[in-house]
């Protein structure tokens, strides 16, 4: 009976790991991105991402080889929001507000000038901006390139 037991709560767990169909798209759709902006930049380009809309969005280091700090990314806002533990804040301003003053300081001190963003999240304090170009867009990521 505890076998049984086992064996049956183990499938469930392992049928839950497994992504349906719109997961994989949405995956699909984060690495063909990738590819189309890490063959268009060089080491002199800095990318900011988010890890908070994007599906996979850890793999897309893969894609451009440059360290382990690169591309820059916004973490989870929970990261954030810790005052015992204060940390950098650029990652979230220049996604979240980048015509703030702290963005623009942000966007310079890092160099940063390509963005991806879920559209369906954080497009459009991009797309109101004349600074910010759209280079690509797909239902799930949206690249941005800083003038």
């Amino acid at each position: 009976m505890i076998f049984g037991f086992a064996l049956i709560e183990g499938i469930t767990e392992s049928a839950k790991a497994i992504p349906d169909q719109g997961d994989y798209a949405a995956l699909v759709q984060t690495f063909r991105s990738s590819r189309y902006l890490a063959e268009r930049t060089t080491s002199a380009d800095q990318v900011l991402k988010d890890h908070n809309y994007i599906s996979g969005d850890s793999w897309i280091k893969l894609f451009f080889m440059r360290g382990y700090k690169y591309p820059l990314s916004r973490g989870y806002f929970k990261r954030y929001e810790d005052e015992t533990n204060p940390r950098e804040m650029c990652t979230l301003y220049m996604i979240s507000n980048p015509a703030s003053a702290e963005s623009q300081k942000c966007f310079s001190e890092t160099g940063t000038n390509f963005v991806i963003v879920n559209p369906r999240f954080d497009s459009g304090q991009f797309r109101k901006l004349e600074n910010f170009n759209q280079i690509y867009m797909s239902s799930e990521v949206a690249i941005y390139y800083r003038k």
